[in-house]
């Protein structure tokens, strides 16, 4: 439902906050990069990991889909956390030089990067690639609206 699903993603921004405000104070405070990344995403992803086996359904569920998964699969988990975990360097560097809404800018360039991958999907790998992303009013409208959203983030930074 509608209030269930708005509910999460508000209980998932408040879980994230603490995460954007203790890696700030870690780099106010001066601490290497590598560290602050390490314990953020070993809290972050070891609860993310084990609570879906701690819980009998999930655990489950996971054990039986887990053999019907090939090869493709595991090489573009490996890919999406290779490219979640340079991000997460990233940040973390963008967060020691400059300010919050800075870092926001480049956060929000990610849809652009999912309109390009599905764009790249669609071109090599028809069969991959999800047919709702690419048409062109669709790629237009998400385009038009992360740009508002990015211009908006770039004149709060610049305003600073």
């Amino acid at each position: 439902s509608l209030k269930r699903t708005i509910g999460m993603l508000l209980t998932l921004a408040l879980f994230y906050l603490p995460v954007a405000v203790a890696r700030k104070a870690a780099m106010n405070a001066g601490e290497p990069i590598l560290p602050v990344i390490f314990w953020l995403i070993l809290g972050r992803d070891l609860v993310g990991f084990l609570a879906p086996l701690v819980l009998q359904t999930q655990r489950s569920m996971i054990l039986r889909t887990l053999p019907s998964c090939r090869s493709p699969f595991f090489l573009l988990s490996a890919l999406v956390i290779g490219c979640f975990y340079s991000a997460e360097y990233i940040v973390t560097l963008a967060y020691s030089k400059g300010p919050v809404s800075l870092i926001s800018i480049v956060g929000n360039v990610q849809p652009f990067f999912v309109i390009a991958l599905a764009a790249a999907l669609a071109r090599f790998r028809p069969s991959l690639s999800p047919r709702e992303l690419l048409t062109s009013r669709s790629t237009s409208i998400k385009a038009t609206s992360f740009s508002v959203v990015f211009l908006g983030l770039a004149l709060l930074a610049l305003s600073q």
